[in-house]
C-alpha cells in the first residue's frame, strides 16, 4: 500500500499526512475509523482536530486513482465525516425530544432555545438508577 500511495502523499505535502497500519497487529483499530475490521485493505482519512472520521468505502479497490480522488475530495470539502448514531426517532413530538448523533447539530448547537441535554447509555447500570 505503501508504494500505491506515495504518489498521494507527495501530491498532498503539507495538507494531509499518510500512514500504513499493519492490520494484522492493529486491527481492531479499524474500528475507531469507522472502518469493519476484518476487510482488508481498507482506506479512512481521521481529522484529529476534529475527531472526525472519513472511511473509504470498504469494498473499493484501493488504487492510486480511487483513493487519490477520494483524497481529493476530502479536501475540497465534499465528504461528509462518518458518524455513528441510531436513527432520528420517526415520532419526537413528546415533551421530552430524543437526541441522537444525526440530530444533536440540528436540536442542540443550531437552536434559538436553550437546551438541557441529559447523555446516557441505556447499558448503563447507573445511569438506569
Amino acid at each position: 500500500m505503501a508504494k500505491t500511495l506515495k504518489p498521494i502523499a507527495t501530491k498532498h505535502k503539507g495538507k494531509i499526512n499518510i500512514a500504513t497500519i499493519d492490520a494484522k497487529a492493529f486491527g481492531q483499530h479499524a474500528q475507531n475509523l469507522n472502518l469493519e475490521v476484518g476487510e482488508w485493505p481498507a482506506f479512512a482519512i481521521q481529522d484529529t482536530t476534529k475527531n472526525q472520521k472519513f472511511p473509504l468505502k470498504q469494498g473499493t479497490k484501493l488504487t492510486e486513482k480511487h483513493v487519490g480522488k477520494f483524497v481529493d475530495d476530502f479536501l475540497a470539502g465534499k465528504i461528509e465525516p462518518s458518524i455513528k448514531s441510531e436513527p432520528i426517532p420517526e415520532k419526537n413530538d413528546g415533551p421530552v425530544t430524543t437526541i441522537v448523533a444525526h440530530n444533536y447539530k440540528d436540536v442542540v448547537i443550531d437552536n434559538e432555545k436553550d437546551v438541557l441535554v441529559e447523555f446516557y447509555a441505556p447499558w448503563c447500570g447507573h445511569c438506569k438508577a
